[in-house]
């Protein structure tokens, strides 16, 4: 799927952009349509797991214009809580 997408990109801008528009159509659906459950839950319980990519943004391997907002990102992922490590999450929850 992603090769032909590519191909798409790389040889049929007009044909491109139909996937794109379709792509941010069933994101946008899928928001509109998700179940938040409580919403007035607190969010102390909320575990934050940063992909590769992310990882190597903060620590500035992709240039300055990714690592500034990918900073800010972890600021409001971690609301002032302590940050924890997924080895340390992993070991926290197979002793409880």
């Amino acid at each position: 799927m992603s090769a032909f997408i590519a191909h798409l990109a790389a040889t049929d801008q007009t044909r491109f952009s139909y996937v794109e528009e379709a792509a941010k159509g069933a994101i946008l659906a899928t928001v509109l349509t998700l179940d938040g459950g409580d919403s007035r839950k607190p969010l102390s319980e909320l575990h934050v797991v940063l992909d590769t990519p992310v990882l190597f943004n903060l620590l500035g391997y992709h240039g300055e214009e990714l690592e500034a907002p990918s900073l800010e990102l972890l600021a409001m992922a971690s609301m002032g809580r302590p940050l924890h490590s997924v080895r340390s999450l992993c070991e926290s929850s197979v002793s409880s």
